[in-house]
């Protein structure tokens, strides 16, 4: 699984996400102990992929639900709007506001 929690002598506490990404790139605990994981879905992009780049887990990693992406928008959305295609962070603020952090797009 490539989310795994571990004690402090090394030992698997708890792992997820087997089979759910392609190159998980962050991750990040919010105030609720919830995980969240950012993908960049293969080759480095997201772009053209269906797959849910920003997926949220439970302490428990169980799969609470997952999203964005541009195969999400509109062809009038994609004209003005710009996802993150090489998401590189991701934070959570106190306000469940969550904020992705992206390598700028030439």
């Amino acid at each position: 699984a490539p989310v795994m929690k571990l004690d402090t002598e090394g030992n698997v506490v708890t792992a997820f996400g087997a089979g759910m990404f392609i190159f998980p790139h962050k991750i990040y605990p919010d105030r609720d102990g919830n995980i969240w994981v950012v993908d960049r879905c293969a080759a480095n992009s997201c772009v053209g992929s269906k797959l849910d780049p920003v997926m949220e887990f439970d302490a428990k990693g169980n799969f609470i639900r997952g999203w964005g992406g541009t195969y999400m928008m509109s062809e009038a959305e994609r004209s003005h709007f710009d996802w993150p295609v090489q998401e590189h962070g991701i934070a959570v603020d106190n306000k469940d506001n969550v904020w992705i952090f992206t390598q700028c797009r030439t």
